[in-house]
């Protein structure tokens, strides 16, 4: 559990889709995955639980740096390390049936906090046809979407995007909301 003072943030670059080989992507990109999921087959969780098959391919890429580092320095590493291989990264965007984002995981251990995103971060994630997705984890949550000892994501077994959480119950949006 979270200190009440304590914050964290996660970011990762994530397709997900059936238009495209996730294993390929690494090659294309010039990017060693954090994780990835094939449509059809299983995965084991950090936990050591089964899920699966997965419905969809997915492929994630976790930025590296200490939790406490907050989303616009570690969007600003991401863009480091993704803006060498701009052209490639801008095709793959263009590709059918295929969602491309920058993740943005937030969790305190109050309940409160935030963080700021500058414009021209946003624009340039904009440029290259990545969304943005936001998951707000509420105090007693103190798991963090995107593990970066391990590399590897729990995702659920439909494929789908993990919901928005926010600080309170009643404010949760459904997955599908965003």
């Amino acid at each position: 559990m979270l200190s009440e003072d304590d914050k964290w943030f996660a970011v990762g670059l994530r397709f997900m889709g059936d238009g495209f080989n996730p294993r390929e992507i690494e090659k294309l990109l010039e990017l060693r995955p954090s994780s990835i999921l094939v449509a059809g087959e299983t995965w084991t969780g950090k936990s050591g639980r089964v899920y699966g098959p997965a419905t969809r391919n997915v492929w994630c890429f976790n930025v590296e740096a200490p939790d406490a580092v907050g989303f616009e320095e570690k969007i600003q590493l991401l863009l480091d390390v993704i803006r060498p291989n701009r052209d490639a990264l801008c095709r793959l965007t263009a590709t059918a049936n295929l969602e491309a984002e920058v993740f943005c995981g937030f969790g305190s251990g109050n309940g409160q906090g935030g963080d700021t995103i500058s414009a021209a971060s946003l624009g340039e994630l904009a440029s290259l046809g990545l969304g943005l997705t936001l998951d707000l984890y509420p105090p007693d949550i103190d798991e963090r979407p995107l593990d970066h000892q391990q590399g590897e994501q729990d995702v659920p077994s439909d494929g789908h995007k993990p919901s928005i959480h926010a600080s309170s119950a009643d404010t949760a949006a459904p997955a599908d909301a965003h």
